[in-house]
This record gives C-alpha cells, sequence and structure tokens, in this order.
C-alpha cells in the first residue's frame, strides 16, 4: 500500500511538473480538455505510443468536459510515469486547439 502511495504522491508532483496542471491527489489524474475531437485524438495518439490514457466524452461527463483519464497502479514504475508524462506533454503540444 505505501508503495502505491508514494507512486501516486511521484504522479501527481509529475503531473503538475510537466503538464503545469493540480494534480488530484489521487491515483486516478484527469485533464480536463473540453473538445471531445481533440481529447479523442490525444489518447489515440498515446495508445500508439504504449500509454493506456483514456478519452472521457460526454455522456458520461457533461457536454464540453472531455477529458482524458489516466490511472496510476503498480503495473508502473516512477521512469514509466515519467515516461508518460513527457510523452503527453508532447503531444498536447502538437495538437494544440
Amino acid at each position: 500500500r505505501s508503495r502505491l502511495h508514494d507512486l501516486i504522491d511521484y504522479a501527481n508532483a509529475e503531473f503538475s511538473n510537466r503538464l503545469g496542471l493540480s494534480g488530484s491527489g489521487t491515483q486516478i489524474l484527469p485533464v480536463v480538455l473540453g473538445d471531445t475531437i481533440r481529447t479523442v485524438r490525444i489518447a489515440e495518439r498515446m495508445h500508439l505510443k504504449g500509454f493506456d490514457i483514456r478519452a472521457i466524452r460526454p455522456p458520461p461527463v457533461p457536454a464540453g468536459t472531455a477529458r482524458l483519464r489516466m490511472t496510476i497502479t503498480l503495473n508502473v514504475d516512477p521512469p514509466a510515469v515519467a515516461r508518460m508524462m513527457d510523452a503527453l506533454a508532447g503531444v498536447m503540444e502538437e495538437e494544440k486547439a
């Protein structure tokens, strides 16, 4: 349990440092983008890079609040989290609206 909490703390810090976004403090890290098409496109590009980042879009979330969702589990380690955050920052920059 403590290993998971340490990893969650690390992921939230990297989320803030690399993406400039406030972490959730939990193992689920959402990136609210708003635009459904952009959200799906970024999730697809991240899947191609080997990262399981999900596009969550209406109807499960309100219109205009489409988001990416990352879930931190013990199946990853800090270097993998850092690679994911770097990749996501790059893809988000390339996919600016």
